[in-house]
């Protein structure tokens, strides 16, 4: 019975909360179906879909493609449905039985399902057993690996548990690209339960605290959130984006970015990320480039890989240093709105979940 399924129950969602892993993935498929994304052939379950904002996200970045999407919320489904009325998705509760009979499946996302938020979070939850435990974790992955097709793709993000944890993992290969820089910021913990990390905010951003000193293994990879399923391979798959192999030189300063101060949090043993911007010549004209920047347990400070657009000079005058748009020039306020974003977003959550 799905109600045995220990999940997220929460519904709060909103329209495209994962810009990196829908590109990723869209650029994924073109490389291997070629660039009509295989038209009508390609099947997406969206599992956990809420009240429908991730199907009707998804259909942005797959026109053509057949749509599924379950929930164990009843109320949200009818929402979803009511929301995607001039769409098309097909729309079913959630079960193990259910899931099989409209699979398999090409891709599969469980975005901020595997996880219980904000239960897990608080100092005085040292073990998540009593709460969600890793078989209960398990037990749901099987099911969604079960029903994907070889050479298909699973996305997780925000899971309490890595799937690197578990042994069928070995049968997958992790996609990577420069365009994400962290699998989420719900608190981490071992097979066992016990804990790995804390989830703490910054600001209005979420971070991660490590819990034993550091000693996180391999498991805990902190990008590793897109597996393709292939048990002959196993290297990591890299994504490259736009004119990223034209630019060598990345030494100018990124002009602002997207996220809490890495310097003080890695000084805090704090494990964070953010997205800086700066501007570089490349061979073929100006170039806004991009790229995540993330602190590592060991309290460093690292570069991911970068990627870039071309950039003509006006949008390049935009975001010039003295320009009213760089953060840094009025810190105070941007921090102030942000905040007050953050408020009304909670607000908003806790009225629909009163209702």
């Amino acid at each position: 019975m799905i109600v045995s399924w220990n999940i997220q129950v929460a519904t709060w969602t909103t329209n495209n909360r994962y810009p990196g892993i829908f590109r990723t993935v869209r650029r994924r498929v073109a490389a291997k179906l070629g660039p009509d994304l295989g038209e009508g052939k390609l099947k997406i379950l969206s599992f956990g879909c809420s009240t429908g904002s991730e199907v009707s996200t998804l259909r942005s970045y797959f026109p053509e493609a057949i749509i599924c999407a379950c929930d164990i919320n009843q109320s949200a489904l009818a929402s979803a449905s009511e929301a995607l009325l001039l769409d098309e998705a097909i729309i079913f509760k959630s079960s193990p039985e259910e899931i099989a009979k409209h699979g398999p499946f090409d891709i599969i996302f469980a975005m901020s399902v595997l996880c219980r938020f904000p239960e897990s979070m608080g100092t005085q939850i040292n073990n998540l057993n009593d709460i969600y435990r890793f078989s209960d974790f398990e037990r749901v992955v099987r099911v969604l690996t079960e029903n994907l097709r070889k050479g298909g793709m699973l996305c997780l993000y925000n899971t309490n548990y890595s799937f690197l944890q578990l042994p069928l993992s070995e049968g997958f290969r992790i996609v990577r690209s420069p365009l994400i820089g962290t699998r989420g910021f719900v608190d981490q913990f071992d097979a066992s339960g016990e804990r790995l990390t804390w989830c703490e905010q910054v600001g209005p951003y979420y971070v991660h605290r490590i819990h034993r000193g550091g000693n996180l293994d391999e498991a805990f990879d902190f990008t590793a959130s897109i597996f393709e399923y292939d048990d002959t391979e196993t290297s990591d798959i890299f994504i490259p984006f736009s004119a990223e192999s034209q630019i060598t030189s990345f030494a100018p300063p990124q002009l602002f970015r997207f996220g809490p101060d890495l310097n003080a949090c890695a000084n805090k043993g704090l494990v964070a990320a953010a997205l800086g911007y700066w501007f570089e010549d490349g061979v073929d004209g100006h170039h806004i480039v991009r790229a995540w920047h993330r602190t590592t347990p060991s309290g460093e400070v690292l570069q991911g890989k970068s990627w870039a657009a071309k950039s003509d000079i006006r949008g390049r005058d935009a975001l010039r240093a003295d320009s009213a748009l760089n953060l840094q020039a009025a810190p105070q306020a941007a921090r102030t709105n942000r905040v007050f974003r953050t408020i009304r977003s909670v607000k908003k959550r806790i009225r629909t979940q009163l209702s």
